[in-house]
């Protein structure tokens, strides 16, 4: 199994919420404290953002998951403080 498929396969087994799309607040939900990447899938755009954060600038035909330490480090915040779950 690939890193990245990994990832998604442990993102999917802890049972969270992920953000979803609403067509008129745009992401919703998720865990506050819980760092996901957007990747679109028709501009190949990512973007890490927590839940329930109303500026993601993806849009609804992104695929959600939990970020890696590395993306969420690259995309959102260096170093990662402490309190953020990210996946690995």
């Amino acid at each position: 199994m690939h890193h990245l498929e990994r990832v998604i396969a442990e993102s999917l087994s802890k049972k969270e919420a992920l953000p979803r799309w609403n067509p008129k607040k745009g992401w919703v939900g998720g865990n506050s404290k819980t760092l996901y990447t957007f990747t679109d899938n028709i501009t190949d755009s990512i973007a890490v953002a927590p839940g329930g954060y109303p500026h993601v600038h993806v849009g609804p035909n992104a695929e959600v998951r939990m970020a890696t330490r590395a993306e969420a480090e690259m995309l959102w915040q260096s170093p990662l403080q402490a309190g953020w779950k990210v996946a690995v």
